[in-house]
């Protein structure tokens, strides 16, 4: 009978605390960061002599280590990335998990051997998104957290024969797909893409409901209540109770997430998914209440079973606290002043001790104070007494968010002695120069056996009194307590009569142990010969990255571009001799012949409306493209191809790859969701996108250079940058407002949430109900445009998406009339750009910001 398949358990590792926790605990591997290109700025990370000590370490304990280089690079940053890369080729590395693009093909091209990972920051959730990961050369998929089980099971086995899959099954979960939020980003510089964020979403807003103005605006807002203000704060991920369901799927790897958490809390929950993973090995596992009980006194905000498993509307959310909930104890139903003793109904199998931490709560969630035990708990059937220093009120709820003596076993737990993990099968004999010589077999943690030759680097002499016996040499060689290593049979040839000082012997073993320890790392690096022409390679392609040369100037003037979502703003940007317009329509139930026809019958209207203009219809399709939705997709792409649709525009490659099944001459344009921060990216996707709109997160500076960088290398693409609108901030699988509430979206009226400084963010959703945030101010670049025209664009894009007619028309005449202006470069250029700016922000939503054009991102 073959041994069942039991995936990867990988645990975080944001210290070497936590790293040798996640060893001690089980893991079989871990994945962690240096110090820079990690997407956990604020963790502790590795410097690159504690990452080399990392990796030798875990390497000889049997763990792979995968490095996070997951973060969004700009052009200036590539070399070092490029020499990063080579580094940890040339150190082991097991694998490198990647977001950007450009470093996923410097990372092909200049280490090809060294495994690539998709980091779920790549928004990769669709098997359409695998097989291109597949084809591009990546060796491991981490699929979007949002991905339903069913989902990951349809993958084509074809396609997993080249590509493995990991998934999230604990841990916090980001509101927004990953690797589409930008809200940190926009509102305060700090990008998530650059392992910088600043957890907006663990804030409080109300939901605002109004009506429109003639622009867009709201008006007459009033706040809806809802349960809880903590409307993007999420529950955390644990799939324990359905450990088994993921493990019989075609998962190879299983995923912790902590990166910024403390090594007690990965030995507690590592430790207990690996005892979970045991015994479903062995076929006898069953949820265990205790297991559970851990997980949360470990850290929870609540938990969820997250998407995966398809947890119910509302379910993945905790909108009354963003804070560690705990284990729930019970309630409070007395309150002695006078001993100042509270009496604790007692729900849970644990009893609060001293050195505890506990929480009391009001009965809807909110936080009254919270207390260390000091005083030892007065135990009662069913009931416990607890000192308080404040006075409690009946019916307050009490949680458990720390155990000291849980604490203390994890605690234990990384301290405790190693247990030997190599086993030692030697020889000992002596040259005729009297050289001590050890030969054996090494057998390493992943079962290979290795032989080995060491010689002393001393010879014994004849003994002029005491000869050092058999035993007595035997003793000292087998000291190997607080080691790895075991010495497993010891086979002495000795010649007797020979001294050395015991000090001597103790050397020799430590100095045979240290060249087991420099063989076995040494299997997980390259051959000193194999790096020769990877070294050439990297000068190489450094020496490129670092030429500057001199780019022609741009040969055309852009284009005005207009996205929008209804037919009256098409007729606007006809009218407003926009030269392309990307229609994004929130038809919904496209699984369903009424839905399809009515997209269809909607977007032969607007090809209709263009068909005599010189205007050219895009179809933007959704952020979120579900495999699902694709099908549905597709034959009414087919069927407006004949229609005479000239393009597609795409935020997802699996997207990308469903729009290149139709063949014939579709052009393909890609979105801000492509993450597009890099020439090497444009390199990359120009093969197939004849047009890609630039990461609206790079600064005036970065775009300087990207654009300069594109004309010299004569990249056969066109580049748009958005100039105008509420940019989209996340789009998430979460519905608040009337989405989540089934009810009818109605186009005259406003939704948003308001934060503590009053900003109102516009709200919107997509065509399966997916929450969409939009930034509470509009990007305006209209006083930027002539340097905008100096960097080579081939279209400025105006998002007036959810916007009513009037807006598009206005703003495309304003920009319109800039566009001229800027080009004609009047004297008084600046002053007139000012006034059209003014004119701007009177038709903008919740005023006007130039973004993170001038400022760029915090490094």
């Amino acid at each position: 009978m073959s041994k069942r398949f039991i995936p990867e358990l990988l645990s975080p590792a944001g210290s070497i605390n936590a790293l040798k926790a996640a060893t001690r605990a089980g893991a079989d591997a871990v994945y962690l960061a240096s110090q820079k290109f990690g997407a956990r700025h604020y963790a502790d990370n590795f410097n690159p002599v504690e990452l080399e000590e990392a990796l030798n370490y875990s390497h000889l304990r049997g763990l792979n280590v995968y490095i996070t280089v997951n973060t969004l690079q700009k052009d200036g940053e590539l070399e070092e990335v490029a020499d990063y890369l080579y580094w940890l080729y040339e150190k082991g590395a097991d694998g490198v998990i990647v977001q950007d693009l450009g470093v996923a093909s410097l990372a092909r091209d200049l280490v090809p051997k060294l495994p690539l990972h998709a980091s779920t920051q790549m928004t990769i959730h669709n098997q359409e998104g695998v097989k291109w990961a597949a084809d591009f050369g990546f060796k491991r998929v981490i699929l979007a957290r949002e991905m339903k089980l069913a989902e990951i099971k349809s993958i084509a086995p074809e396609v997993l024969e080249q590509v493995e899959l990991e998934v999230f099954i604990h841990g916090a979960l980001c509101y927004s797909y990953s690797g589409q939020c930008l809200f940190s980003s926009l509102i305060g510089g700090r990008s998530g893409n650059r392992g910088m964020c600043a957890q907006p979403c663990r804030k409080k807003y109300q939901l605002m409901t109004g009506t429109m103005d003639q622009y867009g605006r709201p008006v007459h807002l009033t706040e809806i209540p809802r349960d809880g203000d903590y409307l993007f704060s999420t529950r955390d991920l644990s799939i324990y109770p359905h450990l088994e369901e993921v493990v019989n799927s075609n998962i190879s790897s299983l995923k912790i997430e902590g990166r910024m958490r403390s090594p007690e809390y990965v030995a507690l929950v590592v430790n207990t998914y690996r005892k979970a993973l045991e015994s479903i090995e062995k076929g006898d596992w069953k949820p265990q209440k205790k297991d559970i009980e851990n997980l949360k006194l470990a850290f929870n905000r609540g938990f969820t079973r997250g998407h995966i498993l398809e947890a119910t509307p509302g379910n993945t959310m905790e909108r009354r606290s963003p804070g560690n909930r705990g284990l729930y104890l019970g309630r409070v139903t007395r309150w002695d002043p006078v001993s100042r003793m509270a009496a604790l109904k007692l729900e849970s199998s644990y009893h609060p001790e001293p050195g505890d931490g506990i929480v009391f709560t009001t009965k809807t969630g909110e936080k009254v104070f919270g207390m260390r035990l000091d005083a030892e708990p007065i135990l009662e059937p069913h009931q416990v007494l607890i000192k308080s220093t404040r006075k409690v009120q009946p019916g307050y709820e009490v949680f458990m968010t720390r155990r000291e003596s849980l604490q203390r076993w994890a605690s234990s737990l990384i301290k405790s002695a190693e247990k030997p993990k190599i086993n030692l099968d030697l020889q000992l004999k002596w040259n005729k120069d009297l050289i001590p010589i050890i030969k054996g077999q090494v057998t390493a943690p992943d079962g290979e056996v290795l032989n080995i030759t060491y010689q002393a680097k001393f010879a014994m002499e004849p003994a002029q009194k005491r000869p050092l016996g058999e035993e007595q040499i035997r003793e000292q060689l087998q000291k190997t307590g607080g080691t790895i290593f075991t010495i497993h049979t010891l086979k002495i040839n000795y010649p007797g009569g020979l001294f050395c000082p015991i000090s001597v012997l103790n050397s020799l073993r430590r100095d045979f142990l240290e060249e087991v320890e420099r063989m076995l790392i040494a299997r997980h690096q390259p051959e000193r010969m194999e790096l020769k022409p990877i070294q050439n390679r990297l000068e190489r392609i450094k020496k490129d990255l670092a030429k500057d040369s001199q780019a022609p100037a741009p040969t055309s003037n852009p284009d005005l571009v207009v996205w929008i979502s209804d037919l009256e703003s098409l007729n606007n940007a006809v009218e407003g001799n926009c030269k392309r317009a990307c229609l994004q329509s929130p038809v919904s139930n496209l699984g369903s012949n009424k839905g399809a026809r009515k997209l269809l019958k909607l977007m032969q209207r607007a090809i209709k409306i263009v068909e005599d203009s010189d205007t050219e219809l895009i179809w933007k399709w959704p952020s979120i493209t579900p495999h699902s939705l694709l099908r549905n997709l597709n034959p009414i792409l087919t069927e407006l191809m004949d229609w005479g649709l000239s393009g597609v525009m795409v935020d997802g490659l699996g997207a990308s790859e469903a729009v290149k099944t139709q063949g014939g001459a579709l052009k393909l344009y890609g979105s801000t969701g492509l993450n597009v921060w890099n020439h090497l990216t444009i390199q990359e996707l120009a093969d197939s996108f004849q047009y890609l709109t630039i990461s609206p997160e790079l600064s005036r500076d970065d775009l300087k250079k990207l654009t300069r960088l594109k004309r010299a290398r004569k990249l056969a693409i066109d580049l748009e940058i958005m100039v105008q609108g509420n940019q989209e901030v996340l789009i998430s699988q979460d519905a608040i407002g009337p989405a989540g509430e089934e009810a009818n979206y109605v186009d005259n009226v406003f939704w948003g949430v308001k934060d503590n400084k009053n900003h109102v963010f516009p709200v919107r959703w997509d065509q399966d109900r997916r929450t969409q945030l939009f930034n509470s101010v509009e990007l305006c670049l209209i006083d930027q445009l002539p340097s905008l025209l100096k960097m080579g664009w081939s279209g400025l894009v105006i998002d007036a998406r959810g916007k009513p007619a009037n807006y598009t028309k206005d703003m495309i005449g304003l920009y319109q009339e800039a566009l001229l202006l800027s080009l004609q470069k009047p004297s008084d250029l600046l002053s007139n750009l000012r006034v059209l700016k003014e004119e701007v922000k009177t038709r903008s939503t919740g005023g006007i910001t130039s973004g993170n054009f001038l400022r760029g991102v915090a490094d």
